[in-house]
């Protein structure tokens, strides 16, 4: 079993103490899903890094998108996050406003840590989605899973 292998293997322990389903695991994509109340969140494990993403809202659904491009510019300056890089993006293509998180190096955190960091993204999730209702933005995004999604 690689390094990385046995990263994962505590990072989903992590999340599974976390959320309480003992099972939890990353899927073949290196990915684990979750749904927290209104908020659709993945945990990816990139190379190098563990992302946190959520789509906020789709980006046909908001009126006078110029002013939100300005907006989500001026926001991406007040986000704070002690535990990594976090920004609010456009995505053309996937047609969402999404929020994400990047913690690296890949490690596994403290169970701890990984719920004040997950805590964290969840809190500025929602008040970026709260921001956003400003512009009417429709319903939220709905994020297409490959792997297992789970309802927290």
């Amino acid at each position: 079993m690689t390094e990385r292998e046995q990263t994962l293997i505590q990072v989903a322990g992590a999340v599974a103490q976390l959320v309480g389903i003992p099972e939890l695991g990353f899927d073949d994509d290196d990915c684990i899903c979750l749904e927290f109340e209104d908020v659709t969140c993945a945990l990816v494990a990139a190379e190098d890094r563990l992302i946190l993403h959520a789509d906020l809202a789709p980006l046909s659904g908001v009126s006078e998108r110029e002013d939100v491009y300005r907006a989500l510019l001026r926001l991406n300056a007040d986000l704070t996050f002690s535990d990594g890089a976090v920004a609010v993006a456009t995505d053309r293509d996937a047609d969402s406003i999404a929020l994400s998180c990047i913690i690296k190096p890949l490690h596994a955190p403290e169970a701890d840590l990984l719920e004040a960091i997950m805590t964290r993204f969840l809190e500025l999730a929602q008040d970026v989605q709260l921001y956003l209702r400003q512009f009417s933005v429709t319903e939220q995004a709905q994020q297409e899973f490959s792997g297992a999604g789970l309802r927290v």
